[in-house]
């Protein structure tokens, strides 16, 4: 069914009334005196009276919950059932129900639980707000309905369970939000701010459906014009609603409940008539309409009296006047819809606005603040409400200006930006800026103030982020030695640091906001001016520029400046700023010059000539009569000079006593100056009195370690400039002496180093002559002396064998055959010591040496032997290399005949040749690795292999002395290179050697 339209009867026929000439305000006067109940006496405990003396003003929670609760914005004014209802109680209590509004209905709880409220207007009792609040009996129970668009009503009654999957919107934080959730888990709730919020997605078909009570959808359909919406159908819930204590004051919860048993209940009644009743049927059920009625008839009756005693023009009148009040009340009409619009519009502005309302009243004491104060703000509330201003624990605010705002206010004047600091309800300082305007009734009477507050913290530790940054800046930059300033694009300077200012001996304000190059620093030089000119124009387009100028000060010293433009873009990479800076290269300069000249004069000389040529140019370089390099004594107390300039041309060198001269007090203490006064300074210096001496400047000259070797030193017979930049220079000089020095110191111990060598290296030669003579010895002493009893055994073990033919048994014959072995054996092994040494001896001829050749070579030599075995051959490109051809092929034939005799019991012999180019700290080398598929052995056993007379394998198993791989490592490492081995028992074995490769 549709919804009916409502209007507000009762208060149209008051207005009607009021144009006639007879009123009814005697007879409603006397009616409503009637009706009114008496107030009645309460009988509260000595207890309660003490608890409400003690809380004078109880601060409500409020929010907009037509019929529940409504508020004016232009007065500040609050109607409702709700609001009716605490009138009957503060009676009653002797209380005052201070109002805080809040923007919604979750605002308003948060700001029970954070205690900026004692009492809420409205609540329904459920067990998750049972945490903060208690609840005093309900006031009021209101039936929930299903609000549909017309267009959508079905031919029956909807309800909840038709509506499971459809979108349903609802009033967000609220009792029934929640219960929905719980039973129907179906629907899809789309929670809302407030109540209209949730008409008007349904109006405008954002949802399906929407669920309130009847008294809310119908005050806002009236106010709003949703004429397409329509009732659906119950929901089956109904809510009592109660006022909700905050939870840690039963007290009140029991007062409450109290004088809610003592107020009549036709007063309650009549309250629930007014604005609980309005949607059933029409005015008529308003118990205020039958005496309004009734003073309507009697009017009715009185009109017609007159009627017949006017006349027409009367009526006419009478016709006139109501047509002008049908034309009134439309515009009003239209005026208070225009006007809830603007409200609604304002409403929804503040709650997204960072600032938050307040109110005060006649004595400019805060009688409310929105609850964005609490949170965008952080106020503590229950410091400001029911206090002026100056009453509060303000911080940032002299006393003077406090009594100003003051005066301003008592003035009823508007302000702006008034600003202070508060403890906010963080505990953190926190800053607010306030603006306020005084509000005057239609009267002219003063009634308070209204204004808006804010946080504004944020914004002011920024501003103090950037004063503390910019100070820091200004700091780093005027405590620089460099020139830095700021310019436009166009070149005009903006800043300047202060060591620039001091430079150019110029105040600030005589150079900002001129071109940069009409300032003092160019103002003397016409080629740097345009230098600059165009070094301005090249960074104005992005690039940055360095270039070298020149800069004559007031007094005619030249200086050298290196000028460097940066560009600094914006985010759009366009130029906004140039940031000249400069830095004096004075003496970095003169200090090249000197070191350039010290470099061309003194680079293709050494030793002694280069001390000389040290000396001509220092004395020419400081212009200087005398100059010299001197070398500190063993004893540490004496100089001896190394080279000496005097007037002009080389002089001797001499030698003086440290005691007493200001050399003494430069290697003391570092490069020293005595620009002028040194024979009144030093005037036990005979040596300085001859010269007649009147500056003196010298720099210790120090090696490694900063062990002193001498020292540099000019004197001159006139002052010498007063320049800091001298000592750098005549420092530099030293350093390059030391240099030198130090070169030549280890020039003599070198040259006494290789006489030393040579002495030794003689010793050494005749002392391996003579080794080489006595091995000579000991070899032919083996070839001959060793062999021929060797020959006597083998001898006379053939004749018994010859001559005993037919009488020595078997027995015997195997021990001549034993006897003759072991001499055969013993002769072998000479035979091995005797190469051995001789490889050790043998001078070692390098050529060239093509290895795949010489390999060759000994596989067919090897090939001829009786017990050769099957063999598959594996050969890759060996390498040529530089070696003794006679001692590689004996290596060759060492390792590949070892190859083919350990593989003698396989049946086909498996030999791999290769060779591979490798580096070996740092060196390269050529590695040729030998593999066969033979007995192999134990790698443990792999340190004893390449030592002589070692075998790894028993005679009786291969025949060899062990002196093989003992030739073949002594022949390797006479060519610089190494050998190595690996194996594993019957699986084979691997021997590596490797030669020098020639890069």
């Amino acid at each position: 069914m549709a919804l009916p339209s409502l209007l507000a009867l009762p208060g149209r026929l008051r207005r009607l009334l009021s144009l006639f000439p007879f009123r009814l305000s005697f007879l409603l006067l006397i009616l409503g005196l009637l009706s009114s109940p008496l107030a009645r006496a309460q009988n509260y405990s000595p207890e309660q009276r003490q608890w409400l003396a003690q809380h004078p003003e109880i601060r409500v929670g409020a929010t907009e919950m037509p019929n529940l609760l409504m508020r004016d914005f232009r007065s500040g004014s609050y109607s409702g059932l709700s609001v009716d209802m605490l009138k009957l109680y503060e009676q009653r209590l002797g209380v005052r129900f201070q109002m805080v509004y809040y923007g919604s209905l979750e605002d308003m709880h948060d700001g029970i639980r954070n205690r900026e409220v004692d009492l809420l207007f409205a609540a329904v009792h459920t067990p998750g707000r049972e945490t903060y609040l208690s609840f005093p009996k309900p006031y009021a129970e209101l039936e929930t309905k299903i609000i549909v668009r017309q267009e959508t009503l079905g031919t029956g009654p909807l309800t909840l369970d038709q509506l499971e999957g459809r979108k349903v919107a609802v009033l967000a934080g609220s009792a029934l939000e929640d219960r929905l959730r719980r039973e129907y888990p179906g629907l899809h709730l789309a929670p809302s701010r407030d109540e209209l919020s949730a008409l008007t997605k349904l109006a405008f078909s954002e949802v399906d459906a929407a669920v309130t009570d009847l008294g809310r959808v119908t005050y806002y359909v009236q106010k709003e014009g949703l004429v397409n919406l329509a009732v659906g159908g119950n929901t089956g819930i109904n809510y009592a609603f109660t006022f909700g204590v905050r939870g840690d004051w039963p007290e009140l919860t029991a007062l409450m409940d109290q004088t809610a048993a003592a107020i009549p209940a036709q007063e309650k009644e009549q309250v629930l008539q007014r604005w609980l009743r309005v949607g059933n049927a029409g005015p008529w059920n308003n118990p205020n309409f039958w005496w309004v009625a009734g003073g309507l008839l009697t009017l009715v009756a009185a009109a017609l009296g007159v009627i017949l005693f006017w006349n027409r023009t009367l009526r006419q009148e009478v016709a006139t006047r109501t047509a002008q009040l049908d034309a009134q009340m439309a515009e009003l009409l239209e005026v208070d819809r225009d006007l809830r619009e603007s409200e609604a519009r304002f409403r929804d502005l503040a709650e997204l606005s960072y600032d938050w309302y307040w109110e005060q009243d006649e004595n400019c004491r805060f009688t409310m603040m929105s609850g964005g104060a609490f949170q965008k703000g952080r106020l503590p509330l229950e410091q400001y409400l029911g206090k002026t201003r100056w009453e509060l624990p303000l911080l940032g605010v002299t006393p003077e200006q406090m009594t100003a705002h003051r005066a301003q206010q008592e003035a009823h004047l508007p302000f702006r930006d008034f600003t202070y600091q508060i403890v906010a309800g963080d505990g953190e300082i926190h800053w607010y800026v306030s603006n306020g305007r005084p509000v005057f009734d239609e009267r002219g009477q003063f009634r308070g103030y209204r204004g808006t507050g804010q946080d504004i913290t944020a914004r002011m530790r920024t501003q103090q982020a950037l004063i503390d940054s910019e100070q820091r800046i200004r700091g780093l930059l005027d405590s620089t030695f460099s020139f830095v300033g700021l310019m436009d694009p166009q070149g005009t300077l903006l800043e300047a640091n202060r060591t620039s200012l001091e430079f150019a001996g110029a105040a600030k304000e005589e150079v900002v906001g001129r071109p940069f190059w009409d300032t003092p620093w160019w103002d003397r030089d016409s080629e740097s001016r345009e230098t600059l000119r165009q070094a301005v124009a090249r960074a104005r387009q992005g690039e940055t520029v360095r270039f070298a100028a020149s800069h004559r000060t007031a007094q005619g010293i030249l200086h050298w400046i290196d000028v460097s433009i940066t560009p600094v873009r914006d985010e759009h990479g366009r130029v906004i700023y140039l940031i000249p800076e400069g830095r004096d290269v004075t003496e970095m300069r003169r200090t090249q010059e000197a070191l350039r000249a010290l470099v061309e004069n003194t680079a293709t000389v050494y030793g002694e000539a280069f001390l000389d040529s040290l000396v001509q140019h220092v004395a020419t370089l400081f212009d200087v009569a005398y100059a010299f390099v001197g070398e500190v004594d063993p004893d540490g107390c004496h100089i001896r000079t190394l080279s000496s300039w005097t007037h002009g041309a080389p002089s001797t060198n001499f030698a003086y006593a440290l005691d007493g001269t200001p050399c003494q007090v430069m290697l003391g203490s570092g490069p020293t100056l005595f620009p002028r006064g040194i024979t009144e300074l030093f005037p036990d210096n005979r040596a300085l009195k001859e010269m007649k001496a009147e500056s003196y400047m010298g720099a210790p000259i120090t090696g490694n370690g900063g062990k002193i070797l001498g020292l540099l030193v000019v004197i001159d017979d006139k002052p010498l400039p007063e320049a800091s930049g001298y000592l750098p220079i005549i420092s530099l000089f030293a350093l390059r002496a030391g240099m030198e020095m130090e070169r030549m110191a280890q020039e003599r111990a070198m040259r006494s180093l290789n006489q030393e060598l040579e002495r030794r290296v003689a010793e050494r030669t005749d002392q391996l002559a003579v080794a080489n003579k006595e091995l000579e010895a000991f070899s032919y002493s083996v070839s001959h002396d060793l062999r021929a009893p060797l020959r006597h055994v083998s001898g006379f073990v053939s004749l018994l064998e010859a001559d005993a033919d037919n009488r020595l048994s078997e027995a015997s014959r195997r021990y001549l055959n034993i006897i003759t072995e072991a001499a055969n054996r013993m002769g072998d092994l000479i035979d091995g010591l005797l190469a051995f040494s001789r490889i050790g001896r043998a001078e070692v001829h390098k050529t060239p040496v093509d290895l795949n050749k010489l390999l060759q070579e000994v596989i067919d030599d090897l090939a001829q032997e009786p017990r050769a075995p099957a063999v598959d051959w594996a050969i890759g490109s060996l390498p040529q290399v530089l070696a003794d051809r006679t001692l590689i092929r004996q290596v060759l034939a060492n390792l590949v005949g070892n190859a083919l005799k350990y593989s003698r019991k396989r049946e086909r012999a498996q030999i791999h040749i290769a060779a591979e180019s490798g580096e070996h700290e740092g060196r390269p080398e050529w590695v040729i690795r030998i593999a066969d598929n033979g007995v192999g052995f134990n790698m443990k056993y792999v340190g004893k292999l390449f030592g002589v007379f070692q075998r790894l394998h028993g005679a009786a198993d291969f025949e060899g002395t062990g002196i093989g791989l003992a030739n073949v490592r002594r022949v390797v490492e006479r060519h610089g290179g190494r050998t190595w081995a690996e194996a594993e028992p019957d699986r084979g074995a691997t021997f590596y050697f490797s030669l020098p490769r020639d890069e």
